[in-house]
């Protein structure tokens, strides 16, 4: 009777949501929203093991998750440079630079992408109860920023998973800890450094999450995943065998060009994993992606492997908010012979993404539903294979 009345909640609760919400595709997603309403906030982690600067190793780390129903506004973009709302204007000033947030597009500021914000996470919603939630670790590429991947970490929350992302100083563009800006540069910044630091955050990030969420996340089922140097730490953190993780996904993971590519010439970890790829991407270019390609074709576990062929290394990300002309899978790109070439319509690739992506981490975390078996989308565009 308790199980009957919880589905009946659940059905309640996706219909309140809205029917209209529920046919309508997310330009964010590519995909109409999942039944649940989604929740962010901003929390600082502290890992007391690793010194930096004389103090211990702190993370800015954001957190999207189901949240119980509500009419409140969604986040503003600049909510998330401090977690709160009307940052310091200090803090604005430094996320505009060149070399940070304003470095996606020229001219770009805080209140430009604020105008135009789509993301509907509602910051500091209260947690949805009915259920102890999967937690998904995401880590993101080398100079970027925990909040440009809204496409992977929204679509996943409005499905039923906590998903947690920091930013990692030294690699991240842009972060706050204390109070105090961290861009790249310095020690933290030198790539075996960066290396050792992001994989130790992974646990961090868990560990601190799980510890800050309680009986509202199921510990024992987790995920990792991340986008290009995120991608590799991906693959390093499954290396470590946290009995925790129980799916991995690897979008255009920097195997061959990360820690003298050792995990190119070969992997121990057996956690079922998902590789994504662009055949265009002109960052890993071809020697990175044919490393993807065989980390899923000789993987020892469950794996899959997604390519979009007309998509490339910025295709795993949101900066479409910040620039419709970002490049290299975001509007016209270059290709890998030199030329150029028009993407397949960025909300349509995140919508492969996100149909592969969340199938196969409800196959293994959720155990609902399979791994699809045959190719869901176009084949002249959407490469598609499960071992």
């Amino acid at each position: 009777l308790r199980a009957s009345m919880r589905l009946l909640r659940r059905a309640a609760a996706a219909m309140s949501a809205g029917v209209a919400r529920a046919l309508t595709t997310s330009r964010v997603t590519g995909l109409a929203p999942g039944p649940y309403a989604v929740g962010v906030r901003t929390i600082q982690l502290t890992d007391e093991s690793r010194q930096e600067d004389g103090a211990p190793r702190k993370l800015q780390t954001e957190v999207w998750y189901p949240a119980a129903q509500t009419d409140a506004k969604p986040s503003a973009f600049s909510d998330f440079l401090c977690g709160v709302a009307a940052p310091p204007k200090e803090i604005i000033q430094a996320a505009e630079k060149p070399d940070a947030i304003g470095g996606y597009a020229d001219g770009l500021t805080i209140d430009k992408i604020d105008a135009a914000w789509p993301c509907v996470a509602v910051r500091g919603a209260e947690i949805n109860k009915e259920e102890r939630w999967p937690v998904v670790a995401f880590s993101h590429g080398s100079g970027a920023y925990r909040a440009s991947y809204a496409f992977w970490t929204e679509h996943l929350a409005s499905h039923g998973y906590v998903v947690c992302a920091c930013d990692h100083p030294g690699s991240a563009r842009f972060t706050v800890v204390d109070g105090q800006v961290i861009t790249p540069g310095g020690e933290r910044s030198k790539r075996s450094r960066m290396e050792s630091d992001r994989v130790a955050d992974v646990k961090v990030v868990l560990d601190g999450v799980i510890d800050d969420l309680g009986d509202a996340v199921d510990a024992d089922k987790c995920a990792v995943t991340g986008m290009s140097f995120g991608g590799w730490t991906t693959a390093a953190y499954c290396e470590r065998n946290d009995p925790r993780i129980k799916a991995a996904v690897l979008m255009c993971p920097s195997l061959a060009m990360s820690d003298a590519g050792k995990l190119s010439k070969g992997h121990t970890s057996t956690v079922p994993a998902l590789v994504m790829v662009g055949r265009e991407d002109t960052v890993i270019g071809v020697e990175g992606n044919a490393a993807a390609q065989d980390y899923a074709t000789q993987h020892q576990g469950p794996a899959a492997y997604l390519e979009i062929v007309r998509g490339g290394h910025c295709s795993f990300t949101s900066c479409d908010l910040y620039n419709a002309a970002y490049g290299n899978g975001i509007g016209p790109s270059k290709s890998l012979d030199g030329g150029t070439y028009e993407p397949l319509d960025i909300a349509e690739q995140h919508a492969v993404c996100n149909e592969y992506g969340r199938a196969f981490l409800d196959a293994h975390l959720k155990k609902k539903g399979d791994v699809p078996k045959e190719n869901r989308f176009d084949a002249s565009e959407v490469v598609w294979e499960a071992y």
